[in-house]
C-alpha cells in the first residue's frame, strides 16, 4: 500500500484509536540477522526498487508491499457495508455456490420430512452461507453447533449424535474466539490444529448477559461470558490462509486467516476515489464557452504587450472564470484562439479498466460482476460464464462439500433418522437447446456402445436414458438387440465387387418373392 492510497484509506475510514499502536515483534516469526535484519527493521516492509513504479510517492522508484495486515473488525464491516465492490467480492462466489440448491433423493413429501423441518428450524441454509461469507470477510469464521446440554467443551462425534442433540447453529467470527489448546503431536493429522477455542460471547460489554442455565467456568467465580468450545463443534471457514504446513502457526501470534479484501484493498479505495471524482472531472471537462464582444478590452488591467493583453494574463483570467463560473469567456472577435474541451470518455475508460481489474481479482467474469459488459467488449461473455460455472463447481467440491456432507449426517441423526438420505447439488445455469441435444446424443451413443459391448443390460440402459430430460422409455417396450460390431464389413462383398442393392431402399417397389411363397393381399 503506497502513501497515496494510505491517505485515502485514513480519510475514508479513520482509525478508532488516535494513539499509535506498538509495532509487533516481527522477529518472533521472521528471525533475521545481520544486514538483512537491519534492512527489515528500517522498512518494516518488503522494499522494491527494481520495478520503477510507485505512483504518488515522493520517490518514484520506491514501492512498498506491506506485511499481511489484520484490519479491525469495524473497518472490514464498513468496507462490506459501504462499498458495493467489496460486497460483490465477498458475496458473489458464495451466492452462486448455493444458487442451485440441494436436491434430496428419496424424499416423497418434503413438508413432512423431519430433516427438512429441522434444517428450517435451525436456519441451516441461511447461516451456512453467512458463515462462509464471514470467513472471507474477516479472515476466519465459525459455524458453531451448540449442544442442547450446554456442554460446549464436549467433543462432537457424528456417529454419537442423538435426536435433539444439536439445539442451535451460531455464526461467530474470529474476533470473538481465541485458541485455548492446540494439538502438539506431529504424528497426528490434527497436528498444530486448535483442540479447543475460548469463545467470548460479550467482548464489548455493551449489553447485560442473561446467564439462564449456562454452566460456570469455575464454581467459585462468577461467569464472565466466556466458554470453552471443542474444535469439533466449530466448522471453520478461512479467507486467505498459508500455503505452508500448519505447524508454523505454533510460534505465530496470528492463527487465523486473512480477509480476501487484503489483496484488493488499494483497488477498492481507488475505485471509490474514481467514482467520487469521475463525475466532477467530467463536469470540469465539459466547459461551456461564451463569446463576449470587447472581452479583451475588459482585461486591460495588467501587463500589456503592444495593443493586446499578454497571453499569460489572458490565460489566468480564463482559468479564474472557469473556476468561479464553470464557464470560459473569450473575445467574440478572436479568431486565433480555439478552446479545446476535454473528452470525458477517458474517465470512462479508466473506470472500466478498474472494473475489469477488480472482477479479475474476484475471479468473476465482468458480465457477472457488473451486470453488463465493459465498454469496448463485444463478446457476450457466454464462454466466460461457462468457465466461471466450472470454477464454482470446483470450489464447491473442494471447500463446501466436506462440510455439507458432515452437516447432512448430523442433521439426519439429530432429527432421529437412522440413515442419511442421498443428496446432490442442482445444476448451475440453464442449458441451451443445443447443449441439451448434444448431451442427449452423447449419452445415447455411449449407452448403446455399453449395451453392445455387454457391459450393461437393457434394464440398466433404460434407467440411464430415463434420467435425461424429455426421455421416457416404457419398460414393456422391446428394445431391439444392437447390431454386432463390423456386421456390415463381415457381410460385405469382396474387394472390387459390386455391392448388392437393398430391395427396401425404394419403398414403392415391393421386394421379390421367394420361390414357393405366396403374396397375401
Amino acid at each position: 500500500m503506497n502513501r497515496f492510497t494510505r491517505f485515502i484509506q485514513d480519510a475514508l475510514f479513520p482509525r478508532p484509536e488516535a494513539k499509535p499502536q506498538q509495532p509487533p515483534n516481527l522477529f518472533a516469526t521472521f528471525p533475521l540477522s545481520g544486514e538483512a535484519r537491519d534492512t527489515f527493521v528500517a522498512h518494516r516492509t518488503f522494499h522494491n526498487e527494481a520495478m520503477g513504479i510507485g505512483g504518488e510517492q515522493d520517490i518514484i522508484n520506491n514501492t512498498y508491499i506491506d506485511l499481511p495486515k489484520e484490519y479491525p473488525r469495524e473497518q472490514l464491516t464498513s468496507m462490506y457495508v459501504n462499498s458495493w465492490v467489496a460486497a460483490r467480492i465477498i458475496d458473489l462466489l458464495v451466492d452462486d455456490v448455493f444458487s442451485a440448491g440441494l436436491i434430496r433423493k428419496g424424499v416423497a413429501e418434503p413438508h413432512d420430512d423431519p430433516i427438512l423441518k429441522l434444517e428450517k428450524k435451525l436456519g441451516l441454509w441461511s447461516k451456512l452461507p453467512k458463515a462462509i461469507k464471514a470467513g472471507r470477510l474477516y479472515g476466519t469464521a465459525f459455524l458453531v453447533l451448540a449442544p442442547s446440554d450446554n456442554r460446549f467443551e464436549r467433543e462432537l462425534k457424528v456417529e454419537d449424535v442423538k435426536k435433539d442433540d444439536i439445539s442451535n447453529l451460531i455464526v461467530v467470527d474470529r474476533y470473538s474466539m481465541t485458541v485455548h489448546e492446540t494439538y502438539l503431536n506431529p504424528s497426528k493429522v490434527e497436528y498444530a490444529q486448535p483442540y479447543s477455542y475460548m469463545w467470548t460471547m460479550n467482548p464489548e460489554g455493551l449489553a447485560p448477559l442473561k446467564k439462564d442455565d449456562m454452566p460456570d467456568m469455575e464454581q467459585d467465580k462468577p461467569w464472565q461470558g466466556q466458554t470453552i468450545v471443542h474444535s469439533s463443534r466449530c466448522i471453520r471457514f478461512d479467507g486467505v490462509g498459508s500455503l505452508l504446513d500448519e505447524g508454523w502457526k505454533l510460534g505465530a501470534s496470528n492463527r487465523w486467516g486473512y480477509s480476501i479484501l487484503n489483496r484488493v484493498m488499494d483497488d477498492i479505495l481507488l475505485d471509490m476515489l474514481l467514482n467520487a471524482t469521475g463525475g466532477d472531472v467530467a463536469k470540469r471537462m465539459a466547459v461551456p464557452v461564451l463569446k463576449i464582444k470587447g472581452f479583451r478590452d475588459m482585461l486591460g488591467i495588467g501587463e500589456v504587450v503592444g495593443d493586446e493583453v499578454s497571453p499569460e494574463r489572458y490565460a489566468a483570467n480564463m482559468r479564474a472564470s472557469i473556476a468561479s463560473n464553470r464557464m470560459a469567456f473569450i473575445d467574440a472577435g478572436d479568431e486565433m484562439m480555439n478552446l479545446e474541451v476535454g473528452n470525458p470518455e477517458g474517465v470512462v475508460t479508466i473506470i472500466d479498466g478498474q472494473m475489469r481489474r477488480l472482477a479479475s481479482a474476484a475471479g468473476v467474469p465482468v458480465t457477472r460482476f457488473t451486470g453488463a459488459s465493459a465498454s469496448g467488449l463485444n463478446a457476450t461473455g457466454e464462454g466466460d460464464s461457462r468457465d466461471y460455472r466450472m470454477a464454482v463447481e470446483s470450489y464447491r467440491e473442494r471447500h463446501i462439500d466436506p462440510q455439507v456432507e458432515m452437516l447432512m449426517d448430523i442433521m439426519a441423526r439429530n432429527a432421529g433418522v437412522k440413515e442419511t438420505p442421498g443428496w446432490e447439488w442442482g445444476r448451475l445455469g440453464e442449458m441451451t437447446a443445443m447443449d441439451q441435444a448434444e448431451t442427449l446424443k452423447i449419452t445415447s451413443e455411449s449407452t448403446s456402445l455399453l449395451v453392445s459391448s455387454g457391459l450393461i443390460d437393457k434394464k440398466e440402459s433404460r434407467e440411464i436414458l430415463n434420467q435425461l430430460d424429455n426421455v421416457n422409455i416404457d419398460e414393456n417396450k422391446k428394445i431391439p438387440d444392437p447390431p454386432m460390431p463390423m456386421a456390415g464389413a463381415m457381410a460385405g462383398a469382396q474387394l472390387g465387387a459390386t455391392p448388392k442393392k437393398n430391395p427396401m431402399s425404394n419403398p414403392q417397389k415391393k421386394p421379390p418373392l421367394d420361390k414357393g411363397t405366396k403374396r397375401s393381399m
